[in-house]
């Protein structure tokens, strides 16, 4: 059974990362943010794709597939080496040009 609450960090330091800026994290126009997205699917490593990992490892931790957040980060991040979400978010744009 897993801790009632995970354990606290204090900062993104805590998960092995370096802190950064917000205009690493920001977007511009469509197109651009459409690309940001296509990059945080690939694996090229980013500040933007660190944050999305964190982000699913809350939704992985919360689902009770993870025991920790450290193990819900590798899991996010092996779905997102692996291809799978890009792959995904193709599928789901070929889909949706056809209406």
């Amino acid at each position: 059974m897993r801790p009632a609450r995970p354990a606290r960090h204090r900062c993104w330091e805590g998960f092995g990362h370096s802190r950064g800026s917000l205009e690493e994290l920001r977007g511009a126009d469509a197109q651009q943010n459409a690309q940001i997205v296509r990059d945080v699917l690939s694996v090229r490593p980013s500040r933007r794709r660190e944050i999305v990992a964190l982000n699913a490892s809350c939704a992985i931790y919360v689902a009770d597939r993870a025991r920790s957040l450290s193990e819900g980060i590798a899991k996010a991040e092996a779905v997102l080496d692996s291809g799978r979400a890009l792959t995904l978010l193709e599928r789901l744009i070929e889909l949706t040009n056809r209406f």
